[in-house]
């Protein structure tokens, strides 16, 4: 069953009734957002040939600007992700010629994963898919005065005390 977030808030509300959900409602609806964003990335990244994660993988790459190169263990704190998981996305971006592996300069024992041009070309093209759709979902707000600027500011709060719990619960 797929329910859009006012069902859902009314279905807690409905089994709750005892709490205070409107903040609650608030974070079931950025979260569900943020799902919907997943899906139309990933039906993106499929036009593409890429999975959603190889992609996440390509635009920590290619937003870092030239040379375009990052050490493994750059691309796992990026990424949050273990070093098995970073090594098999970087095997699978290298097998489809969307990255190679070149030595460190600095470190002898280490290599640098640098994106490729025909990489470049696949990550660039999904930066303009992913403009596109924020730009046509995000129109009717333009319409509404400072509504961008506000919409911004909130998210950027409520993700910076997202960010502090993290840190407090990593210690």
């Amino acid at each position: 069953m797929r329910a859009n977030s006012d069902t859902l808030i009314k279905q807690w509300a409905t089994e709750r009734s005892d709490l205070d959900l409107s903040l609650f409602g608030l974070s079931l609806r950025v979260r569900r957002i943020g799902m919907l964003l997943d899906e139309l990335l990933a039906r993106e990244c499929e036009e593409l040939g890429v999975k959603p994660n190889e992609m996440l993988l390509l635009f920590a790459l290619r937003r870092i600007g030239p040379p375009y190169c990052l050490r493994p263990t750059d691309i796992q704190t990026l990424t949050m992700v273990t070093s098995g998981t970073v090594t098999y996305r970087i095997d699978q971006l290298v097998k489809q010629g969307l990255a190679d592996r070149i030595p460190d300069p600095s470190d002898r024992r280490g290599y640098l994963i640098k994106l490729t041009e025909h990489g470049s070309k696949v990550v660039d093209a999904a930066v303009e898919a992913s403009v596109a759709s924020s730009n046509l979902l995000l129109a009717p707000l333009t319409e509404v005065p400072h509504a961008m600027d506000a919409l911004a500011e909130m998210l950027r709060l409520y993700e910076s005390r997202l960010d502090e719990l993290a840190k407090e619960r990593d210690r």
